[in-house]
């Protein structure tokens, strides 16, 4: 038995080795083919069949060569058991025999060996499949094990009113420690002003929305919200008082009121409905009789952008949080569907400290307050007047979108 626990061991390592090249090439096949399923419109426009057929042939390859080196290693442990067994059979009667030993003494404890063969096995096998569930268990060890870089705070605080205050104090962040992305901003948002981010790509403003949410934390400087640094809030409270709504809603499978429910889980049905009315879900709702119970798929299947959109502005009406951010909310809908969903917009930023991530100026029209950025800087700050009078680089994007409007034949920004 002692002797059979070194190849066990030895085994056993081989295919903890051999396990974690199946786990890393099984998720790179499920990665490829969930890649696949989501991008099919993508593949056959660029006509890339040939190229993805090629791929996912050199996955599977690859996984099944690391399952063939695994099932190999797992299928010599039995063989090597056996062959230790045989060989400790032999030395057993040399030395009984050289020893005097009868036949029924032998035979009892070539019994006794005989015996202890099958649990051997069971051992090897048990180990084994240990080791391979071990390599599975790193993986996902690896996420769950990952350091917090955002930590909760150990006694947090929160505002004893929630009223949607913001002041960036001499902010400075960046993703990567010698690469600032944001530089010494330094602004304070009352609470009910409606506040525009534009600017060019890569300027910051997603950035600046990120650090408000705190879904990362600021290299300097300090971001409050109602008098206090976010960075002693609960994450899970500062975020129950800021609704988000983004240019590519994510909607899961299930009921239309399931999914503006995630606003509030708690929300009753009549709020949902109410929620879905200031939003206009209900102008589509009722087009196949099922009302709020109407099933869709996946990332929304079965709804235009313009419905999707409405769902999450349905979303944000239910929150009803004091501080509301509209990242690109109308960039992937056409100008007809943005002139519907402006009204709603319009309503349900009334009474909320709204930021407006958008590169179309007609979304900020609304808007009492503009900043511009720049590389990480606010370069300028005022009304749509006082900006187009003041800052060159307003001017000059506000007049690529005049051109852009004008090219598409809608109405001037």
């Amino acid at each position: 038995v002692g002797v059979c626990v070194i190849p066990i061991r030895y085994i056993g390592r081989k295919m903890l080795a051999r396990a974690r090249v199946v786990q890393s090439s099984q998720g790179d096949l499920s990665s490829t083919l969930q890649e696949n399923f989501s991008s099919q419109r993508d593949i056959r426009a660029f006509e890339l069949e040939q190229q993805q057929i090629r791929l996912f042939r050199d996955r599977i390859r690859r996984y099944i060569q690391a399952s063939i080196g695994a099932v190999r290693w797992q299928s010599l442990l039995t063989p090597l058991i056996e062959f230790v067994s045989a060989i400790a059979m032999a030395a057993t009667l040399l030395v009984g025999n050289m020893n005097g030993m009868n036949m029924g003494d032998f035979a009892a404890l070539a019994t006794a060996m005989y015996l202890c063969y099958e649990p051997v096995k069971k051992l090897g096998a048990v180990h084994n499949k240990a080791e391979t569930l071990n390599a599975g268990l790193e993986r996902i060890n690896h996420v769950l094990n990952a350091p917090d870089d955002v930590p909760e705070p150990e006694n947090p605080r929160s505002p004893a009113a929630w009223k949607g205050e913001v002041e960036f104090r001499n902010v400075c962040f960046g993703y990567q420690q010698d690469s600032p992305v944001m530089r010494n901003i330094d602004l304070r948002i009352p609470s009910g002003q409606v506040v525009a981010l534009v600017g060019p790509s890569g300027a910051g403003k997603t950035t600046f929305i990120n650090l408000l949410c705190r879904f990362y934390d600021v290299l300097s400087g300090s971001v409050k919200v109602d008098g206090i640094d976010v960075r002693e809030m609960s994450k899970k409270e500062l975020l129950s008082h800021i609704a988000l709504v983004s240019q590519y809603p994510v909607l899961f499978r299930g009921s239309v009121a399931d999914n503006i429910r995630i606003g509030r889980p708690d929300a009753s049905d009549a709020e949902v409905e109410e929620a879905g009315r200031m939003s206009a879900v209900d102008s589509f709702i009722n087009e196949t009789g099922e009302g709020y119970s109407r099933m869709i798929g996946e990332m929304g299947e079965g709804l235009s952008g313009g419905q999707r959109q409405r769902v999450s502005l349905a979303r944000a009406f239910l929150k009803n949080a004091p501080i509301l951010v509209l990242d690109e909310a109308t960039a992937s809908l056409d100008m007809k569907s943005e002139e519907q969903i402006q009204k709603e917009i319009e309503r349900l930023a009334s009474g909320r400290t709204t930021f407006i991530i958008a590169h179309r100026f007609s979304t900020i029209r609304m808007a009492d307050r503009i900043l511009v950025l720049e590389k990480g800087r606010v370069v300028a700050d005022g009304t749509h007047e006082e900006l187009m009078a003041s800052s060159p680089l307003y001017r000059e994007l506000y007049n690529k979108q005049q051109m852009v409007a004008e090219e598409e034949g809608g109405a001037p920004c």
